[in-house]
């Protein structure tokens, strides 16, 4: 898949860039092909922050993502000059880096029980549970394309605004339910993989 990505970037780039020049367009075609670096990094890291969680070590799966926002921060304050918007990526890159390498020497001591790792779905969890799932969370995502379409016919400031009014919406989901979701859901995880529903169902209600 990133490999489809690098090599469509410019057909893929017009569709959110308004009749651009070539020069914009090579410029952005070029940001483009850079972020795609980011791609196996963030997949490696949700792996393995999903598998932290699970295995209840929340310090260093939050404490983590601090090393994007630094390495950006750093980038674009020593390197913005010369660099310009690139540095912006290129701390991305470097963040996703320090945070994967935080996550497997946090994790150093259980991550080699991954090996005996296996997806599987019995009786006890059923399929259309984990269908329904993976489709809400797909579509959850889909919006960070859709609005983006229409970056081009929006007003200047419109994509800041939607960009704060996002941001201003999704804190107290951040705050709160992102909070208990983690703390609750790996214990949830656990009561239903050993079959005991009654306690998932239980540990439900009194969260509530």
């Amino acid at each position: 898949m990133p490999e489809y990505f690098f090599f469509a970037a410019e057909e893929l780039v017009s569709l959110f860039v308004s009749s651009p020049t070539e020069s914009e367009l090579l410029f952005v075609t070029k940001l483009f092909r850079t972020t795609l670096f980011t791609l196996p990094l963030n997949a490696l890291i949700s792996i393995f922050s999903a598998y932290l969680v699970a295995e209840f070590k929340f310090k260093v799966t939050y404490l983590s993502q601090l090393w994007t926002n630094l390495a950006v921060i750093i980038t674009v304050i020593f390197f913005s000059n010369t660099l310009g918007t690139l540095s912006i990526v290129i701390g991305f890159i470097i963040g996703n880096g320090l945070q994967l390498a935080n996550l497997l020497y946090g994790g150093s001591h259980i991550i080699p029980r991954l090996n005996r790792f296996k997806i599987r779905l019995t009786g006890n969890v059923p399929y259309l549970i984990f269908f329904n799932t993976l489709f809400i969370e797909t579509a959850g995502q889909m919006f960070f394309l859709i609005d983006r379409l229409f970056y081009s016919s929006v007003d200047q400031g419109g994509i800041a605004a939607l960009n704060y009014s996002f941001i201003i919406y999704m804190l107290p989901v951040s705050v709160f339910t992102t909070a208990l979701g983690s703390a609750l859901l790996p214990d949830f995880a656990s009561n239903i993989s050993k079959g005991d529903l009654q306690r998932s169902k239980f540990k439900v209600y009194k969260s509530n």
